[in-house]
């Protein structure tokens, strides 16, 4: 077994930063949305993606995450298109907001 093992000084940057990556899907959270999990590995992020409203915060999800359009999303909550363009204009400026709120205080 020790012949399999590498020190850390040996990778490359390139390959250490994909470690890096593969470590922080386990500090994601997770988010249902249509079937999907959906993990968001900055912490702030999903932080303030929880204490928006949740039709919202599933309109951002599924526009952005899952690309889904407008007018399909529409068709799942019963709204017409101009609607889920409004609510998800509106979701991103409350997320900015709280975002905000998380890094400046």
């Amino acid at each position: 077994m020790a012949e399999r093992e590498s020190h850390i000084e040996m990778f490359s940057e390139k390959q250490l930063e994909m470690i890096d990556k593969v470590f922080d899907t386990y500090h994601a959270d997770y988010f249902q949305i249509m079937g999907y999990e959906i993990g968001i590995v900055d912490g702030d992020l999903a932080q303030a993606l929880r204490e928006m409203p949740d039709r919202q915060m599933q309109i951002v999800l599924m526009y952005y995450l899952v690309g889904l359009k407008d007018r399909e999303i529409g068709e799942i909550f019963g709204l017409a298109k101009s609607s889920v363009c409004k609510l998800r204009h509106d979701a991103i400026k409350i997320l900015r907001r709280l975002m905000e709120e998380l890094y400046y205080g």
